[in-house]
Formats: C-alpha cells, structure tokens, sequence
C-alpha cells in the first residue's frame, strides 16, 4: 500500500510538473505573438521595391477618396481603385473644400464627378496585391459597366487601365482601396473633363503667382 501511494504520488506530481511547463510555453508563445492590431497593413510601391508596412505609416485616403470609400456600404465586398489626392488635383481639378461635408451640398458638380468616377473604378468583389501574378492580366467589369484591365508589374504594384498604384491593400470593412498615380475613367468622360482654353490659361496664371 505504502509503495503503491508513493507511485500515486509521484504520478500526480509529475503530471502537475508538466501540466506547469506546458502552461508556462504557451504563455511564452502568447507573449511573442504581434498584436492583432500590428496586422493591418498595406503594401506601397517605392522605385523598385514593394514595401509591407502598418497603416499608420502608409499614405491616407484623402478626403475625396474618403467620401467614394463612404458610397459604399462596408460590410459588402467592393474593391475601389481611388485617385490619390493628387490625382483629384492633376487629372480632375477638383480641390478640397470643407463646405462638401455639409449636409445642403452646394456642390453638385463635384458629386456628380465623384459619382461617376466611383462607377468606374470600384468593382463588386475583393482583389488584394497577393492575388494576381506577374505576367498574368485578368479584367473585371466595374460598377457602371466599364471594362478594368488589371496586371501586376515587376516591381509589385497594380497598373489598372495603365494608370499605376501609390498604395495598395488598404481596408475599411469589407472594402479593399488601392490608392491610383491617375483616374480610372472612360475615354468619353476624359475628354469632357479636359478645361476649355481659358480655364487651362486661368490654371496657369494660378500656378505662376
């Protein structure tokens, strides 16, 4: 009896013994995992290099693209391939203006503009960086009906209709958002955004002063 309780025992202490370890590496393994939070990122093309790096660190929206972003309902998969900011300025003239935020919309022409551009370039499903391959195009009909061309380049970055990304694989719920060097849009509704002779002259007195 004396034997068979010192055998009890010593079972007991060495499953107690590794029952311990096995908490103490699992804590240990808890600890080393990066915060969740550490996780989102996004991916930016610069010269040659593809770089992975918080969103924090990576270049923001915009307000132009925050309000295409806001169209969309968040818990739908959409993918929008958003001018930069500088982009909006460049290609469409338009520039920021806090009275946008307002709920009487004194701007109705921006809206419209951001409409359409919001219906070119966003399509109804999630395409992330890691998704394509180098060589390969694949093509999407976007929100309005227009024909996307899409293909990964050697340095990593999404060229889409031969406008190339900024900043990729940027996320607001289910929304996916690639910041585009350029507007995606139809030949048609390029050349009407194109300024009249005055308007072209006036932006290039405003650039001189």
């Amino acid at each position: 009896m004396r034997k068979g309780g010192f055998l009890k025992n010593q079972k007991i202490l060495i499953f107690t013994i590794f029952t311990i370890c096995c908490v103490f590496i699992l804590f240990v393994a808890v600890q080393k995992l990066p915060d969740a939070r550490d996780q989102r990122t996004g991916v930016i093309s610069l010269g040659k290099n593809e770089i992975r790096a918080p969103l924090k660190d990576l270049q923001k929206p915009g307000k132009f693209c925050e309000m295409l972003i806001d169209m969309l309902p968040e818990h739908l998969a959409f993918t929008i391939f958003c001018p930069s900011e500088k982009a909006f300025k460049r290609d469409l003239r338009l520039r920021w203006n806090d009275s946008l935020l307002e709920e009487n919309k004194e701007d109705d022409d921006t809206y419209a503009i951001l409409t359409r551009i919001l219906g070119f370039s966003t399509v109804p499903r999630s395409i992330f960086s890691g998704d394509l391959v180098y060589g390969n195009e694949v093509n999407y009909d976007s929100l309005s009906g227009h024909v996307l061309y899409i293909w990964k380049d050697m340095k990593g970055g999404f060229v889409v209709n031969r406008v190339k990304s900024e900043v990729m694989d940027l996320k607001r719920g289910k929304i996916v958002v690639h910041l585009m060097d350029g507007v995606i849009m139809t030949p048609d509704f390029e050349e009407a955004m194109k300024p009249d002779d005055d308007d072209a002259d006036q932006e290039t007195e405003e650039a001189n002063n």
